[in-house]
């Protein structure tokens, strides 16, 4: 193995038009712009209207009309009005949807955050109104069009009696989905619906990204500490390579069991970014240690390989970026705060919800840090601690929340809470940022314009924290 001090480290770096991303990545961040567009779910079901059209069609041709009962039959007067009202009104109807939708968007938006808006035009439920919506109108012009007079040209006589039938069950369908989505979007622009929904999908990325401490067997910070912090003092002069970021962009994703099959084995890979942060490019995102000196073309295809496994974005995600959660959910509280909108009550319920996302951090390995057993090793330089989260979460309101004594003695309580709960998994680093924000809190509540009630009340609960010393 080469000395890294006497050697040059090449720094690799490309454009876009060179990365390929790896299939998981690619994968991921296809199924994530599926998700949050109001075009491709609604799609589906157009192609799923005009695949059922064809086929019910076919039945029609099949089944003689003298087999069906008399209340399925009608005729070709009939079955032209039904199909043109219905098309008529789903078209209508879905106008409706759209407009109300937007309108969710825009007073979600003013009043809340604009962060939300992934609230709104992600919600499965919506897309599947619209394609409900869409798709009975595109049933029905497909099926109109082939429904023939015995005097007409064009095509033997046809009344589709099956098909209207069908038709006739859509609209009824499209017509319960547009009162549901009226009812849905009603609800949804509750602060408590938009914070609930935040919340449970900030712990459910929680739970995907950050194992429990002692569940990750191949994280070596828990095998041999000081190895890790050994490691982590080596700086990029002791880089073998360099990899830059091939283009400027949110970081959505970082795959680290493929940046670990990039590597050469033995190699140590050092994560200069982390999820959530903002790029230029060329800026180095990657640093590989322990190996080799590579040539020129064995360091550009291990650099593309290691490239592969970061997804880069004009706009952050809720793939993996748990600091996007809180933020989102921070935004919220301080738009409540704000001088134009004043609701305290609004911010204590953004406060406890934090509370719920910091409590899912507890006992978590954040560092990030795992290896193989080909003796592949990666590490990051700037993975969050606990208390980077917690002063994340609390410091906006902290600073905004001037003379709203509810806010800060929510803030007092729940993180008395998360104290006892860091307690009960005995989890010091954890305990350790909840003091330091609490006392923080506690003192820049002091400085407000309190009633002496007020005052007392925040010294006890300040007091059977922790967070200040008894009196």
């Amino acid at each position: 193995m080469a000395n890294p001090e006497h050697q040059e480290t090449p720094e690799v770096g490309g454009g876009p038009s060179d990365l390929r991303p790896g299939h998981h990545v690619r994968l991921s961040a296809l199924g994530e712009r599926f998700h949050q567009s109001l075009f491709f779910f609604p799609a589906l079901f157009i192609v799923a209207a005009i695949a059922l059209a064809v086929v019910m069609v076919f039945v029609d041709r099949a089944v003689s009309t003298e087999s069906l009962p008399g209340f399925l039959t009608t005729t070709v007067e009939s079955s032209r009005s039904i199909l043109g009202a219905i098309s008529a009104g789903t078209i209508t109807a879905a106008s409706v949807v759209l407009s109300l939708t937007l309108v969710a968007v825009q007073l979600s938006s003013s009043q809340h955050s604009p962060r939300v808006l992934r609230n709104f035009i992600g919600d499965r439920f919506q897309q599947m109104v619209i394609g409900v919506v869409m798709g009975t109108f595109v049933y029905c012009v497909f099926v109109l069009r082939v429904v023939r007079a015995p005097l007409e040209e064009g095509g033997s006589p046809f009344v589709p009696n099956l098909s209207v039938v069908v038709a006739i069950v859509l609209g009824i369908a499209a017509l319960l989905a547009v009162l549901a989505s009226v009812d849905s979007t009603a609800r949804g622009l509750k602060v408590e619906s938009i914070a609930n929904q935040v919340t449970n999908e900030t712990i459910a990325v929680i739970g995907e990204r950050f194992p429990m401490k002692g569940e990750q067997l191949l994280v070596t910070n828990l095998q041999d500490p000081e190895a890790t912090m050994a490691r982590l003092d080596r700086r990029d002069a002791d880089a073998v390579l360099v990899v830059r970021s091939p283009e400027a962009g949110w970081v959505r994703q970082i795959a680290s069991d493929a940046l670990l099959a990039a590597a050469p084995a033995g190699a140590t890979i050092q994560t200069l970014i982390s999820v959530g942060t903002y790029v230029m490019e060329e800026t180095p995102i990657l640093s590989v240690l322990d190996i080799d000196v590579p040539d020129d073309d064995e360091a550009e295809h291990m650099s593309r390989e290691l490239c592969a496994a970061i997804d880069f974005g004009n706009e952050r995600t809720m793939q993996q970026d748990v600091d996007f959660g809180v933020l989102r959910l921070s935004d919220i509280g301080l738009r409540a705060l704000s001088s134009g909108v004043n609701d305290p009550n609004t911010a204590v319920e953004i406060v406890v919800r934090l509370g719920s996302v910091l409590r899912a951090l507890l006992g978590r390995d954040l560092s990030g840090e795992q290896s193989d057993d080909d003796g592949r090793t990666l590490i990051s330089t700037a993975a969050a601690d606990y208390g980077s989260y917690v002063h994340a979460a609390f410091d906006p309101m902290r600073e905004a929340a001037d003379n709203q004594i509810s806010v800060y003695e929510a803030m007092l309580r729940t993180l008395g809470q998360l104290v006892d709960q860091a307690g009960l998994i005995d989890d010091a680093e954890a305990s350790e940022g909840i003091h330091e924000a609490g006392a923080e809190i506690f003192e820049r509540a002091t400085k407000c314009d309190l009633l002496p009630r007020e005052r007392e009340r925040l010294q006890s609960v300040a007091e059977l924290a922790g967070f200040v010393p008894a009196r």
